[in-house]
């Protein structure tokens, strides 16, 4: 798919353009129109870097555009868990279609493409059955009454999707980045992305299990539902997400 994107912007660029001065800094912008998805823009970095770095072995190129690019994500999100009062103007105040497939990434904690392109086949009355798309793991939800009635209506309606857009069609992809974006700036809230929603409702279900529930166990259910390996759940509950005890606690009185 990055190699798609990449033949597609620079398919037809000529060798001697390629090892001129001023092609890292063409690379460089258009890597940056990717800002908002920054491990998206790592990745595509990463591609089009290791394709160069075949050339470059091979003497088909003699200067490497890409080298000692840094990464444009961090390695913590800490600073990017979705306040309370945010989620909350966001469901106050958003275009309903919009609040609907956030809903469906909290209350789930998938992925945005496999909220955009859920099937109603897949909710039987009690569970949601979800193949996530990037890794082929398959989850079972029981889904919270926040999106139960989205689920049903779906269903009833026989939707060609669970969610859609304004005009009652399937989202696609580039569709609903515009108008993600678009709506962000409507309602002023900056620096947090959509795939932060996923990290927010795993901080936060986790900060809600530990009342009840050891570190361990809760991990455990945290990665039943994400769909995560337990390992994985728990290098993003320590290391992108939770800065300590005092965030959980935090967060544990935002939700008592």
């Amino acid at each position: 798919r990055h190699l798609i994107n990449i033949a597609g912007k620079f398919g037809e660029m000529d060798v001697a353009a390629l090892e001129a001065k001023g092609s890292r800094k063409l690379i460089l912008n258009w890597l940056d129109t990717m800002s908002a998805t920054p491990r998206t823009a790592d990745l595509v970095k990463s591609v089009f870097a290791r394709v160069l770095s075949f050339a470059m072995d091979r003497e088909d190129i003699i200067r490497h555009p890409l080298l000692n690019v840094e990464r444009k994500a961090t390695e913590s999100r800490r600073d990017k868990v979705w306040p309370v009062e945010t989620i909350n103007h966001l469901f106050a105040n958003g275009h309903p279609h919009l609040v609907a497939v956030a809903l469906m990434a909290i209350w789930t904690m998938q992925r945005q493409a496999d909220c955009l392109f859920m099937l109603p086949m897949a909710f039987d009355g009690e569970r949601v059955r979800i193949k996530q798309m990037k890794t082929g793991a398959a989850v079972w939800i029981a889904p919270a009454p926040a999106i139960r009635s989205i689920l049903e209506q779906a269903k009833a309606k026989n939707q060609a999707r669970v969610l859609l857009n304004s005009f009652g069609d399937p989202w696609t992809s580039s569709g609903f980045r515009a108008s993600w974006g678009s709506e962000m700036t409507r309602l002023e809230i900056s620096g947090l992305t959509f795939h932060d929603l996923r990290g927010s409702a795993i901080t936060y279900a986790y900060a809600a299990l530990l009342k009840d529930h050891s570190h361990s166990d809760c991990v455990n259910l945290v990665a039943e539902i994400s769909g995560h390996t337990k390992e994985r759940a728990e290098a993003i509950i320590r290391q992108y997400y939770l800065a300590g005890d005092s965030i959980v606690k935090a967060i544990q009185r935002s939700i008592a």
